[in-house]
């Protein structure tokens, strides 16, 4: 196979060259198929199918639930700093400064 297939050149960039010429190129290549097999594909019968559908729909929902909770959380939470804030429940208290004094 090494003595059929392989070339040495010793003019490599007149072989370049020439090789620019879409004829000489389509002459001096050379094609070589090796056996090739298909991997098996992995066939799943209507009842595995079945339930791998049905299975995705109950993670969409159990998904959609738990974000319905997530927003009805979040709207709770910004009810209640409204009503804080409108109903005079939230007091205000400014933050007490401690200085630091540097003698030098």
């Amino acid at each position: 196979m090494l003595q059929t297939f392989c070339e040495f050149s010793s003019g490599y960039p007149a072989l370049l060259g020439s090789l620019n010429d879409p004829l000489t190129l389509s002459r001096s290549g050379k094609i070589i198929q090796f056996p090739f097999s298909q991997s098996a594909v992995d066939e799943k019968t209507e009842e595995e199918q079945a339930r791998l559908t049905e299975r995705r729909k109950e993670q969409g929902k159990r998904l959609q639930e738990m974000a319905a909770k997530a927003r009805m959380e979040k709207v709770g939470t910004s009810r209640l700093s409204v009503d804080r804030v409108q109903y005079g429940y939230f007091s205000w208290k400014p933050k007490r400064r401690t200085s630091v004094r540097c003698w030098s």
